[in-house]
């Protein structure tokens, strides 16, 4: 893939199964949000928010590799899963050349990989809508004080077991009701059934492979943010610092030098999983955010 400044040892990009919402597909200037989502999650953890935004915007929802509905693969860092999204945004539709540079709304693990393609490929990425992303311990140089190696580490056993079990989506899905809640009690007590068994099916689907990079510190082996600048417009909605956000008030000054443009927000009484507690919230502002963003133009 000409230009695209992928390791030479990267392993050809996978099919990524998706959904294409919202603004027509052939629509003048329908450039598209393309929705990434986190690590052990899928593309169903944007089941509230995406169709806020659909209202107004061509919306993309996509399975990263090994997660929902996707292929498994041998290899789960940032570099892979950028090179398949990269490769299914040379394959979207698009009605002109201006709406072919998509605005990146990605989660966490996504929000990392939406950060990563922008610093590669500018030309593929008109805006980014970072959802607490990692991107200050996911490289080398911070992995060794990244906070969730012990989250991870239960999740990949947890997969493992569930699918050596034959743990059904019902059964996950009490499981993950009764672990305890950033926000107090139980995550039954803030989330509704019929939303634990989405993330329950999310969970129980993903290879439990994907954990094993983040456990391993190899998550993001080429990713230095000291060393990169996002030049393009950016929103970055972070949870609040009290309930375990990925991106603390310590990271602040880092990512005004990674991204010196960027909008930077907090959401008050929100954990990392921000979009599924508060998709209300988060489209508010991603969509305000979004309408003063200049209009694509060919």
């Amino acid at each position: 893939m000409p230009g695209s400044d992928l390791p030479p040892d990267a392993p050809l990009p996978l099919p990524l199964p998706h959904d294409d919402t919202g603004v027509p597909a052939d629509g003048a200037g329908a450039r598209p949000l393309v929705l990434l989502h986190g690590i052990a999650n899928s593309r169903a953890s944007f089941h509230d928010l995406a169709p806020l935004l659909a209202r107004r915007h061509r919306v993309v929802r996509v399975d990263l590799r090994g997660h929902g509905e996707a292929p498994r693969a041998d290899r789960y860092e940032t570099a892979d899963y950028a090179a398949d999204v990269i490769a299914l945004l040379d394959h979207l539709p698009t009605a002109d050349r201006a709406a072919e540079r998509a605005v990146l709304v990605g989660h966490s693990l996504g929000g990392l990989t939406a950060a990563w393609i922008a610093t590669r490929r500018p030309e593929r990425v008109g805006a980014l809508v970072l959802l607490d992303p990692p991107l200050f311990t996911a490289g080398p140089a911070d992995a060794a004080t990244a906070p969730y190696p012990a989250l991870f580490a239960r999740r990949r056993d947890d997969a493992v077991r569930w699918h050596a079990t034959g743990a059904t989506v019902v059964m996950v899905a009490a499981e993950l009701g009764a672990e305890g809640a950033a926000l107090g009690g139980t995550v039954a007590d803030h989330l509704p059934p019929d939303r634990r068994r989405l993330l329950a099916a999310a969970r129980r689907a993903a290879d439990p492979s994907v954990c094993g990079p983040t456990l391993a510190g190899r998550l993001a082996p080429d990713w230095d943010p000291d060393a990169v600048r996002l030049d393009c417009p950016t929103l970055v909605l972070c949870a609040d610092p009290a309930l375990g956000a990925a991106v603390t008030p310590a990271h602040r000054d880092r990512l005004a030098r990674l991204a010196p443009g960027a909008d930077v927000r907090t959401l008050d009484g929100t954990t990392h999983m921000l979009h599924v507690e508060a998709p209300d919230r988060v489209a508010a502002e991603v969509l305000g955010w979004l309408d003063r963003l200049p209009p694509v133009s060919g």
